[in-house]
């Protein structure tokens, strides 16, 4: 409710820190879905790390930024707690977005290894049946 009212804010500065907010949010379900369409065959760990680090890195920033933004008296207190409220939660939700994306991809990555194992199998046993079939 309020990335919605604050987007449209007359203020500047409370405006761009929202959109950024918003951009953050987007910018880690289009991580979350590239990282789910090139999985095959790749360790989904280290790409989900990296986004780990990258939203530490934007809620640190976000922090810094907001320090400043008081001592400059460009923002007012009660919109700074509102702002520092809708980021943690925007990066709790991030948060277990990603720890969604780690148990789904990686499930979905040791099926499609075990299935190569299968199929590998499959195929082995199938040379070996037609090498006895043809020695027979």
């Amino acid at each position: 409710k309020n990335l919605e009212a604050y987007l449209r804010s007359d203020q500047p500065v409370i405006r761009n820190e929202y959109e950024s907010l918003r951009l953050n949010l987007a910018t880690v379900l289009r991580s979350l879905n590239k990282v789910r369409q090139e999985g095959h065959g790749i360790s989904v760990t280290r790409p989900l790390d990296a986004l780990k680090r990258e939203m530490k890195k934007y809620d640190r920033d976000l922090n810094l930024r907001t320090n400043r933004q008081i001592r400059d008296q460009e923002i007012s207190v009660p919109l700074t707690i509102s702002l520092m409220n809708d980021s943690r939660y925007a990066y709790q939700v991030t948060k277990n977005l990603v720890r969604m994306g780690r148990v789904l991809f990686s499930r979905e990555e040791r099926v499609l290894a075990e299935t190569g194992r299968e199929n590998s199998l499959n195929e082995t046993e199938g040379s070996e049946t037609l090498e006895v079939e043809i020695k027979g």
